[in-house]
């Protein structure tokens, strides 16, 4: 058998190791909760979804039927997904330097179809300006904030005569939606509904029928963070939904 150089043994391991490394800086966050039919669409791969894998800037994530999935990205945000729903991390640059500079960060997202409930972390904070939620009718910005959207071209799950467009609920916090019709703040408490691009998005004087059928779906349920949904006595929780915390970086393991 040919001897290899030592230069070259050396080459090989360097370049895998840079290959580990490159492998591990691009995970963004981790998965810490799955219930059914859920995949992570990555480029042309279709993942299945697992407890604790890591997610990458440009995923989408995709729940079927019977699917639900929670999240936590490197700068502290929460996401809950629920039932057929399609929700793409676009673009989230962790802040260079760490909390510290977190206005130096970057995320935007785009709501595809379903529901989503976010719960903001560092990214966005300090500058408002580089945090962007897209939805197909309209654009989100924050100001630190606890907030839900729902989308849908047919409601009629949610009851006769509701119409379709996008629903949203702010639990802390504000969001500003804008559109081509006009731009609107949602504060705490509040409910918003926006009909299409072209017409400005409006305030509801009442919980919308999409919210009562759809707050289970929505719960975060683990220590430290004090549910904001009311619950639904006639609607149990799937199972506890218990992640390791903290986390200091998404590259770490849960015990």
């Amino acid at each position: 058998m040919p001897r290899v150089p030592g230069q070259v043994l050396q080459l090989g391991l360097l370049l895998a190791l840079l290959c580990l490394s490159q492998t591990a800086t691009a995970a963004i966050g981790r998965i810490y909760f799955v219930h059914g039919g859920v995949y992570i669409q990555r480029g042309a791969d279709r993942i299945p979804a697992e407890k604790d894998a890591l997610l990458e800037a440009g995923d989408t994530l995709v729940t079927e039927s019977d699917g639900r999935v929670q999240w936590r990205l490197a700068d502290d945000s929460y996401f809950v997904l629920r039932p057929n729903s399609s929700y793409r991390i676009e673009t989230y640059q962790f802040p260079e330097g760490g909390p510290a500079k977190a206005g130096a960060g970057k995320a935007i997202y785009e709501l595809l179809k379903g529901g989503v409930r976010t719960l903001t972390g560092l990214i966005g904070k300090t500058d408002t300006a580089a945090y962007q939620a897209k939805m197909p009718v309209a654009t989100m910005g924050i100001r630190g904030t606890d907030y839900t959207s729902i989308y849908c071209g047919d409601c009629s799950w949610a009851g006769p005569n509701i119409k379709s467009g996008l629903y949203v609920r702010v639990d802390h916090g504000e969001i500003e939606i804008i559109n081509q019709g006009g731009s609107l703040r949602v504060k705490a408490g509040q409910y918003a509904y926006v009909a299409s691009d072209s017409f400005a998005p409006q305030l509801l004087p009442e919980a919308p029928a999409v919210f009562l059928t759809w707050a289970v779906d929505f719960e975060f349920v683990y220590p430290g963070l004090e549910s904001v949904i009311d619950r639904l006595r006639r609607i149990e929780p799937i199972e506890p939904i218990e992640p390791c915390l903290p986390v200091p970086s998404p590259n770490e393991p849960c015990p």
